[in-house]
């Protein structure tokens, strides 16, 4: 939740950095919602370095953890190919 707060600037300042900090510790305990989040921060470059590649690949584990939002964020850069070769038959 803090990442997310410093992330939108909801009750703290918005710091892109501090959200990413929060977002990536969440990450590694394995909280898919903190793992969506965090690769929109690597697909937009928000508080960190821009990196489709780290950012599908975050949304890939989150994905198979049964998020819906990462299943879908995974369909989206198959078939726009971000950080992924393009691949209609896996967007699918």
């Amino acid at each position: 939740m803090l990442g997310v707060q410093f992330w939108r600037g909801r009750g703290v300042a918005r710091t892109d950095a501090d959200a990413a900090r929060w977002l990536a510790s969440a990450a590694e305990q394995n909280h898919s919602d903190a793992m969506t989040d965090l690769a929109a921060m690597y697909r937009l470059g928000e508080g960190v370095d821009k990196d489709t590649r780290r950012a599908f690949l975050l949304s890939m584990k989150a994905a198979e953890m049964n998020n819906a939002a990462a299943q879908y964020d995974v369909g989206q850069a198959y078939q726009q190919g971000v950080g992924v070769s393009k691949d209609m038959i896996r967007a699918r």
